[in-house]
């Protein structure tokens, strides 16, 4: 699992401090860096066989999360964009040791094909994260819903951290238990390879 921790979220850490120092003027290195965030989603139940993009983050462990929670939520509507990323860094990317890394999250925003799959009784979801040329990583987990608690809000005030704050915009929150992890990458080290 350290393989792909390392990849997906101190590969993400490096890119949010590039992006708060202003080291980053590639656009396309930007947008291929960013590809950690966002994997396919693929499930299969009532709507059928579906994959879709959802931007993905890891969460914080029970005892850390409401302390996060509030700090971000008192500053939500306080700081500027860079300051915002500064202080997600400063309580999520610097302190590892609150991260629950069995776990990754995403909100429901359609509530289509994957909701109806997830809904209709087939927890089961593969994360497939794909970083050209080479890079890929599969991820199979086991999906749970929140839609009330400490959890449900995390999640949406994350997404409202870098999307601007509707309380009316409350959505559908999965998270994702990891059960298993492959290097699926095209090297000597990938091709399907399991590592968790």
């Amino acid at each position: 699992m350290e393989e792909f921790i390392n990849w997906a979220f101190f590969g993400r850490a490096n890119l949010i401090k590039d992006i708060i120092k202003n080291k980053i003027s590639d656009q396309n290195e930007l947008f291929l860096q960013f590809t950690r965030h966002s994997p396919t989603m693929i499930t299969q139940g009532q709507a059928g066989l579906n994959g879709s993009i959802k931007g993905i983050g890891f969460l914080p462990k029970k005892e850390s999360i409401e302390d996060i929670y509030e700090i971000l939520f008192d500053n939500l509507d306080k700081l500027t964009n860079n300051k915002k990323l500064k202080l997600l860094f400063n309580e999520l990317y610097s302190k590892p040791e609150r991260i629950d890394f069995t776990k990754l999250t995403t909100i429901e925003l359609a509530k289509k094909h994957t909701y109806k799959n997830i809904m209709s009784g087939n927890r089961m979801a593969t994360l497939l994260f794909f970083q050209p040329p080479v890079i890929s990583y599969e991820v199979r987990s086991t999906v749970d819903i929140f839609t009330e608690g400490i959890v449900f809000k995390f999640v949406n005030l994350i997404h409202d951290f870098y999307h601007g704050y509707n309380e009316r915009t409350r959505n559908p929150v999965y998270i994702m238990t990891i059960n298993e992890i492959f290097n699926n990458s095209a090297s000597k080290n990938g091709y399907g390879k399991k590592i968790y």
